[in-house]
């Protein structure tokens, strides 16, 4: 399994790790448990808080300090950005239907919308990021689910309502 195995990449990643360096992008998402579309997992994804530069090496691929540090936390042992900030640097970097599965899953995952229009703002794929979050509904089960909920938004179909119980003439 490749997520198995890029979680092994993160833990013997965190020795080498400096001082404010976090998992962000797919590393995070792995450890959050985000959808992942076309991920490159064959590199550990991090990047420094403190402008640090840790001893990583090879295997990894290190994100741009960014202006503002992030909120980070640490699940598992894993220091990474949160869930809110992880799931903002997917929906920027993909189009709006798999934008909308990451929004739908960071939701259903616990975060408010609120925070996530937060951390979508500003910057490159905001617009439709921000899209995705005002669009995303945490009743989504799965993410191909949210891609097509995605498509029939683009469409202008008429929305379909989400997880709805049906039921024959005879209640079952």
């Amino acid at each position: 399994d490749h997520l198995a195995l890029h979680r092994l990449r993160l833990a013997a990643a965190i020795p080498h790790m400096g001082d404010g360096t976090v998992f962000a992008r797919e590393s995070a998402a792995v450890i959050h448990g985000l959808p992942l579309f076309h991920p490159d997992l064959d590199r550990v994804h991090y990047l420094h808080t403190r402008g640090g530069n840790g001893q990583l090496r090879s295997r990894v691929r290190a994100l741009k300090t960014p202006k503002v540090p992030p909120n980070t936390t640490i699940i598992e042992g894993f220091p990474l950005t949160t869930l809110a900030r992880t799931a903002a640097d997917l929906m920027r970097r993909h189009y709006f239907k798999p934008a909308l599965a990451v929004a739908d899953a960071a939701l259903r995952l616990g975060v408010p919308r609120g925070l996530l229009l937060a951390e979508v703002k500003g910057g490159r794929g905001c617009r439709h990021a921000t899209e995705a979050a005002l669009r995303a509904d945490p009743r989504s089960e799965s993410p191909y689910e949210s891609l097509v909920r995605g498509l029939i938004l683009q469409e202008g179909v008429p929305m379909p309502e989400l997880q709805v119980s049906l039921y024959d003439a005879e209640g079952f």
